[in-house]
């Protein structure tokens, strides 16, 4: 009896958190200043593993960033490669789609410095969180679903990405939308979230970004306006290296009105080039700043495109 009572607790207590839908997380003052921990914070742990989000969540980290993979048989995990043998403690390089959950589950990962870990659904990511923020009394929490599944599964992972959703909105209520947004460099899997569901905030990452091909980037950018446009997408994620004074008019309040969130800001550098501009940014290092070698020195872009080559850890 007296579990059942505070199971009825909790769920009004989470109601009521959820149901407080001020918009507040995705005002552009509250949202300029998130630091989201890339891949859960796996600076402080094994990356996308619910021991590590949930140890930086209780340590004060209130914007979290998971990479979402499909399984074979469409179950949505946190999962950063599109094959397993980094992440998981095997030698075989089996692409994650073509495993049942099972299959994935029976594995541990790789990572065991802090215990053997296995790989964590967004199933089972959700309902912790959903346990923890009103426990922790969280209410400025927010996720950012990096998600993987493009091409032909494209379309499986949004069914189950909306399979999850929709009993937990039927729960909290359209307060839940305030908590999370989905990101993407794949335009098709954001315009086909904004046909089932203008609500969900969506963010599309710019891909090809300095160092790695400058032609491509160009073109990236070159499309960005158009692509952003046509997925009704309300933050723009460009890497590190593409971010300038001009990007940031470009794209903010007095242009195009985006929230901006760039990728992946480590050093002190790093950082301290990004605050001049007031925008958000993921980083490995949500409270402190990565150990780098101090021999291989960030130089800050003034052109993304010309200087690119001086840029260093973009990624």
């Amino acid at each position: 009896m007296r579990l059942f009572i505070l199971f009825i607790v909790f769920q009004m207590t989470a109601g009521v958190v959820f149901s407080q839908h001020f918009n507040s997380h995705f005002d552009r003052e509250y949202f300029q200043k998130q630091r989201f921990a890339h891949r859960g914070g796996f600076a402080n742990g094994p990356e996308n593993t619910l021991q590590t989000i949930t140890n930086n969540v209780r340590n004060g980290i209130n914007a979290i960033e998971v990479d979402v993979h499909l399984t074979k048989d469409d179950q949505l995990v946190l999962f950063h490669d599109d094959t397993i043998h980094r992440l998981l403690d095997t030698e075989a390089k089996t692409l994650i789609t073509e495993m049942t959950l099972a299959e994935i589950k029976a594995i541990p990962l790789r990572d065991s410095s802090q215990g053997v870990q296995y790989v964590c659904t967004l199933s089972e990511l959700v309902d912790t969180l959903g346990a923890m923020i009103p426990e922790l009394d969280a209410e400025g929490f927010l996720l950012e679903l990096d998600f993987k599944p493009n091409g032909e599964s494209m379309t499986r992972g949004v069914d189950a990405l909306f399979a999850l959703l929709k009993p937990r909105l039927e729960q909290f209520g359209e307060g839940l939308y305030d908590y999370f947004f989905v990101s993407s460099f794949f335009p098709g899997v954001l315009k086909e979230i904004e046909k089932r569901d203008p609500k969900i905030v969506k963010a599309y990452a710019i891909n090809h970004a300095p160092p790695y091909k400058k032609f491509k980037a160009k073109i990236g950018v070159f499309l960005a306006p158009i692509i952003v446009k046509r997925v009704s997408a309300e933050i723009i994620e460009p890497n590190l290296c593409m971010v300038s004074e001009r990007f940031v008019k470009k794209w903010g309040a007095s242009k195009r009105d985006k929230l901006i969130n760039t990728y992946t800001a480590n050093t002190k550098g790093e950082k301290d080039y990004l605050h001049q501009f007031q925008i958000a940014y993921t980083t490995d290092c949500p409270n402190d700043c990565c150990l780098h070698d101090p021999n291989d020195p960030y130089i800050i872009p003034t052109r993304w495109c010309k200087d690119c080559d001086d840029c260093k850890d973009c990624k």
